[in-house]
């Protein structure tokens, strides 16, 4: 549905000639190829001539074919009118619609879609709805930064656990315990690749490769079983002490040159990542990786270093809105907003492409912020990535130090989870 929509938009911005002259031979033909051109041409034509639309083609099933198209586009705008007219003003939409009913003739839902219209350019109950919001404090601390690590679900389980206890947590800690709970598959993989060698490779980091995903919420309920570990005592940023992948490939490996190694005369190489377990001293990490399995090994590092200075997390529950269709979007919309207004943040799980050009995939990252913009007549929320703080100017949306406004509507299609701590 989205999908649709979305080009009706970038259709309808990319003209700039009218074609409000005779149409070309081929208009048709390559109207049903899904030419741009013409595709462009003909909503050109609805916005600045609708009277000679129905001039268009030289047959009577060319007509047909033009008329069916129009009857789509009308449905897509509908479909938009009726998910934003809260959001955002919709003076675009409604010239669209009436150059498209002039053609299409009127409908019984008409009147319906003016009054919705009508609704959209209320920018004052707009803004009431959308209360400013900055929840950011010294629990979050500076935005954090996972890397070439595909662990965004726990550095956001790691932001929305920070400002539940007021304390920075580490979300390395998060990421290991999750990973755990699959000890069957991973040790398989892991054993394989070792057997293999292929762990001696730079960037073959197995339990990231194995493990490159997961879910906010249940990094939450693993996180709780053992209680939270401090980020000072576990760091997790990419720019501290060594990259964070570094890091992690070279511990990976540490098994596999222990047994290749048994005088460890090589250890010394490893002094950069052996302090992402500062309470820990080099025999010490030394002496678990020798008595752990491949699967387990990260895991017992992070309790022995974390051991005695874990925070418990009695008590703490989550609450989850899959997004799947209207009703779920607008409950997910519902949720961030009321952790918003009771001083909390949210989880989200969403299409990071929203953030830009140079961003692609499932991501997770947290809402922080909700605001008016007077300019555009929007609601922003402002997301809290994880990939550093540095400007991103590939960027369409304002962002400063990792932080990105994005509106609500730009958000809602991209949106697929949401997840709060109650």
């Amino acid at each position: 549905m989205f999908s649709a929509i979305l080009f009706v938009v970038s259709a309808r911005a990319a003209s700039t000639v009218s074609p409000c002259v005779m149409a070309p031979s081929d208009f048709v033909s390559n109207l049903e190829k899904s030419d741009g051109g013409a595709r462009n041409a003909l909503w050109q034509m609805i916005r600045d001539c609708p009277q000679k639309v129905n001039d268009l083609g030289n047959t009577s099933v060319d007509r047909l074919f033009i008329r069916g198209q129009l009857v789509d586009w009308r449905k897509d705008i509908v479909t938009m009118i009726k998910s934003d007219f809260k959001d955002r003003r919709l003076d675009g939409e409604e010239k669209d619609f009436e150059g498209l009913t002039k053609i299409l003739g009127p409908s019984r839902q008409d009147e319906n879609i003016r009054g919705l219209l009508r609704q959209s350019q209320d920018d004052s109950a707009r803004k009431k709805q959308c209360t400013k919001k900055d929840n950011r404090d010294d629990s979050l601390g500076p935005i954090r930064n996972q890397g070439e690590v595909g662990w965004c679900y726990a550095f956001t389980a790691a932001d929305l656990i920070s400002h539940k206890l007021k304390k920075r947590i580490s979300a390395l800690d998060i990421a290991y315990h999750f990973n755990q709970k699959d000890l069957g598959t991973l040790s398989a993989k892991l054993k394989a690749r070792m057997n293999s060698g292929n762990i001696t490779g730079k960037n073959n980091f197995a339990l990231e490769t194995t493990s490159e995903g997961g879910l906010t919420s249940p990094a939450i309920h693993y996180e709780a079983e053992k209680g939270a570990c401090l980020e000072a005592d576990l760091p997790s940023d990419d720019t501290d002490m060594s990259n964070l992948k570094t890091s992690l490939d070279d511990l990976q490996r540490l098994k596999y040159q222990m047994q290749k190694d048994s005088g460890m005369c090589q250890f010394g190489n490893y002094r950069q990542s052996f302090a992402r377990f500062p309470a820990l001293s080099i025999p010490q990490i030394l002496q678990t990786a020798y008595d752990s399995d491949y699967s387990d090994m990260m895991v017992k590092l992070a309790d022995k270093n974390c051991s005695g200075k874990r925070i418990s997390m009695k008590g703490i529950e989550t609450a989850d809105v899959l997004v799947s269709d209207d009703k779920t979007r607008a409950d997910a919309f519902a949720t961030i907003d009321k952790a918003l207004d009771h001083q909390s943040i949210a989880g989200i799980g969403y299409y990071a492409d929203v953030l830009g050009s140079d961003a692609s995939g499932s991501h997770a990252s947290s809402i922080v912020g909700r605001r008016y913009n007077s300019k555009t007549q929007q609601c922003e929320y402002l997301i809290r990535n994880s990939w550093g703080d540095e400007f991103d100017e590939s960027s369409p949306m304002e962002n400063e130090d990792g932080y990105y406004w994005v509106p609500k509507t730009n958000l809602a299609p991209m949106l697929s989870d949401v997840t709060v701590i109650k």
